[in-house]
């Protein structure tokens, strides 16, 4: 009788447990910044992931220590910091609790409404979303060298174009062409938690330097050839004496 009553409460925490995991939500969301360009960006309650394809370099944030692991699958490196160093080689600083500006009109992105604060060098749509911790909103806050928010920037616009001369305070840029659009939530959707979203690649080599990681080896082979082209570099003289002979 006791060993049928052990299966039986072994069998209620199983389920229980595995419910849980399959009831755990995160968020998926692509965003395209003006100098950035795209990323995609998973986020949860314990962790976020920003894949920048386009760099070709990734960030990983999780809990419960909040590390930052920036890798490139390409040159197979990574690199390890505190958060508070990341943070310091970006400039960031944490700074919550301050209130935002006018709220000019609310938005619609994906399956959130959000309102767009106005600030004095660009209007905001920030949203917090439910059970996502400061930890992810900093990482994307540093990630993107903006201000901290209360919230997650969804949407960006600049107002420095020409502010109207009846009431600069509530002013409201005109999208001429995507210009002004500093960063644009292209899709945001909600999507079950799976651990494999947030993972660092295996076999990866460590660095210290940050700038290996989100520059690559060819992007800096590439830039140290133009410069050599252009006459800047010890290289040059051997080139051109090979090119005479």
């Amino acid at each position: 009788m006791t060993h049928i009553r052990l299966f039986l409460i072994a069998c209620f925490f199983f389920h229980s447990t595995a419910a849980s995991a399959a009831s755990e939500t995160a968020w998926k969301m692509v965003q395209k910044e003006k100098w950035l360009g795209t990323q995609t960006i998973n986020f949860a309650s314990n962790g976020v992931k920003i894949v920048n394809a386009g760099r070709g370099f990734s960030i990983v944030s999780k809990a419960p220590d909040w590390d930052v692991v920036l890798y490139r699958e390409d040159d197979k490196i990574f690199c390890r910091l505190k958060r508070q160093q990341y943070y310091n080689s970006v400039a960031f600083r944490v700074s919550h609790g301050h209130t935002p500006g006018k709220v000019l009109k609310i938005y619609t992105i994906g399956p959130v409404t959000a309102p767009m604060h106005y600030t004095p060098y660009h209007n905001d749509v920030i949203k917090r979303f439910e059970n996502v911790p400061v930890e992810v909103e900093d990482m994307l806050s540093s990630y993107f060298r903006a201000n901290c928010v209360d919230g997650i920037v969804l949407r960006s616009v600049s107002n420095s174009i020409g502010k109207s001369k009846a009431d600069a305070s509530v002013f409201m840029p005109i999208d001429m062409g995507g210009i002004a659009v500093l960063r644009e939530t292209l899709s945001l959707n909600k999507v079950a938690y799976n651990p494999l979203d947030f993972q660092v690649p295996k076999n990866l080599r460590p660095v210290n330097d940050i700038k290996q990681i989100t520059t690559g080896k060819a992007k800096r082979k590439e830039a140290e050839s133009i410069f050599l082209d252009m006459g800047v570099g010890d290289e040059l003289g051997v080139r051109e004496q090979r090119r005479s002979n």
